[in-house]
């Protein structure tokens, strides 16, 4: 029998999965894209959410474009997630 909730954990984890790729601009990276898609694997959703923002709030040379910042809004939203990540993004997108 299915979680009640596994549709909105697949529809979560899709919206998740292309944010891997911020992960992949450099190979000294590659433990934290493994975290991730360990965190995506067990459902760790919201973590998997917070470690994307916080790799990207702490690269020293911030790359991301729009639709990494509307994925990020989006999942936010799907979860129902109330913090300062996507303001802080776009603050630094934005510089």
């Amino acid at each position: 029998m299915a979680h009640p909730l596994q549709a909105h954990y697949e529809h979560v984890a899709a919206l998740l999965q292309p944010l891997r790729a911020v992960f992949d601009t450099e190979a000294a990276h590659g433990q934290q894209r493994e975290f991730f898609d360990e965190l995506l694997a067990a459902n760790e959703l919201e973590i998997a959410l917070h470690l994307a923002c916080s790799f990207l709030l702490d690269s020293l040379i911030p790359v991301f474009d729009a639709s990494v910042l509307a994925r990020i809004e989006t999942a936010h939203r799907a979860m129902d997630l109330h913090d300062d990540c996507v303001e802080k993004l776009r603050s630094i997108s934005s510089q």
